[in-house]
């Protein structure tokens, strides 16, 4: 089973987004499941991040697909462990993870900052960071939150 992102709503949990509503319905009515329960760091800018990564392999030739994105981006940050081969020197970066118990909020925040000027300098030209995070929020959201002002994501 997937990790899902849940929010309380009196005594239950319920989904927050669609990948947790198709996860639960995976789950046979009445059936008893084991939840390792956590506070969510900021699920709210994990999405952002992940919406972003839509953004770019939807809009940025040669990049296939959502995973690809965020592989890219991690590199492009340096969020990643560098690994080199003892008998030929060869160098290769692995992406680093950005679950929830691998990075802290702080660490996050300076990664979805970097992440935000890589795109804006590398693939979305023509945004500066905060019309891109507020543009991919209005996506998340839809238009009624653009005039709401800045996010604190």
């Amino acid at each position: 089973m997937a990790k899902v992102i849940m929010r309380r709503n009196g005594k239950m949990l319920e989904p927050v987004d669609d990948i947790g509503f198709e996860t639960i319905a995976k789950i046979p009515e009445g059936r008893e499941v084991v939840a390792d329960v956590k506070m969510a760091r900021n699920p709210k800018q994990l999405r952002l991040f992940w919406a972003l990564m839509e953004v770019i392999a939807d809009n940025v030739e040669g990049i296939p697909h959502k995973d690809a994105a965020a592989d890219l981006v991690k590199i492009a940050t340096h969020e990643v462990t560098t690994l080199i081969a003892p008998d030929t020197g060869e160098v290769s970066y692995i992406p680093r993870s950005i679950a929830f118990e691998s990075m802290s909020q702080e660490r996050f925040n300076r990664f979805l900052d970097r992440a935000l000027f890589v795109i804006t300098t590398r693939w979305l030209t023509g945004n500066t960071p905060q019309e891109l995070r507020d543009r991919v929020f209005e996506i998340i959201d839809g238009p009624q939150a653009a005039s709401l002002g800045r996010r604190a994501a």
